[in-house]
């Protein structure tokens, strides 16, 4: 079998962000892309490469430069043919391996920022494939773990892309996972994000873990915890749009100043919102019973 690090393209002096994550080149070497990775794709067929690429991050003693263009060689992969999705998970730990590097992850150092942020592209393409294989190796608190804490240090395509993961998680989610109050929090967190893709994409998630409970007959109480309803709440109060107050200056008579409220949110989020917070009432007498005079306020 031929050697993966050897035919793979020197680790990066220069770096270029991509759809399909890092592009990276030294000086007077030739950048690893799309075309020239499909014209050596049969030289290195998926069956005998992806197994030797999986085994490298099971190596706990893997530098992270090395396990970086690992990464980037299994995006190009998983971006040529969804075949190789199949191939990695078959590989016992592979996955896991992946989302435990998001975990040790020291974003203070370039080359490990660069492997973070490449294996979320990984686990964003094996997600539109097999995202049950991610949940089960434990990658939506990996991940969510990883936006709660590095969201603001990672570029924001990284960022968006990390939360797509957490979406598709999110579906395989049952009322009884044990990780369910660990996601409820940092997703309960997130929904105050600066970031409105990110606060949006939270929202969904509880929309979806909801939508489980119910499917399930289950109380959505425990999604409320961390103080969901009164953020949906807050969130309704503010949709009616920009709200202007006219006060005069001190000690400048006939100038006004206006203060505006926060900014309108799409009719989409709205109906989200809304849709949630029905079914958390019809689904949980706790809440229904907690919230009834803010409600009726509305």
């Amino acid at each position: 079998m031929k050697d993966p690090i050897r035919h793979l393209p020197p680790t990066q002096k220069s770096h270029k962000h991509t759809p399909s994550g890092i592009q990276t080149s030294t000086a007077g070497s030739k950048t690893l892309t799309h075309k020239s990775f499909r014209a050596t794709h049969w030289h290195c067929p998926p069956r005998t490469f992806l197994p030797a690429l999986c085994r490298i991050f099971l190596d706990e003693c893997a530098p992270d430069n090395v396990l970086e263009v690992t990464a980037r060689a299994i995006t190009y992969y998983l971006d040529v043919s969804a075949e190789c999705t199949r191939r990695i998970i078959a590989m016992d730990g592979a996955v896991k391996a992946i989302c435990n590097r998001l975990v040790v992850a020291e974003l203070a150092s370039r080359t490990s920022k660069d492997l973070a942020e490449q294996c979320i592209k990984v686990l964003e393409l094996i997600c539109t494939r097999e995202a049950g294989a991610v949940f089960e190796a434990g990658g939506l608190n990996c991940v969510l773990s990883f936006i709660r804490d590095n969201g603001c240090r990672v570029h924001k395509d990284t960022l968006h892309s990390a939360m797509a993961v957490v979406s598709r998680l999110c579906t395989k989610m049952e009322p009884q996972d044990a990780s369910l109050p660990a996601c409820v929090e940092a997703l309960s967190t997130l929904l105050k994000h600066e970031d409105s893709h990110v606060a949006d994409g939270a929202l969904r998630c509880f929309a979806s873990l909801a939508d489980r409970f119910t499917r399930r007959g289950v109380d959505p109480a425990p999604l409320a915890e961390h103080g969901l309803v009164t953020e949906l709440l807050n969130r309704l109060s503010n949709a009616a749009g920009p709200a202007a107050t006219t006060c005069t200056g001190p000690g400048t008579p006939g100038v006004n100043t206006t203060t505006t409220a926060p900014e309108t949110k799409s009719s989409a989020s709205v109906s989200t919102i809304i849709s949630l917070l029905s079914t958390l009432c019809r689904g949980s007498p706790v809440i229904t019973h907690n919230y009834q005079m803010p409600l009726r306020k509305l």
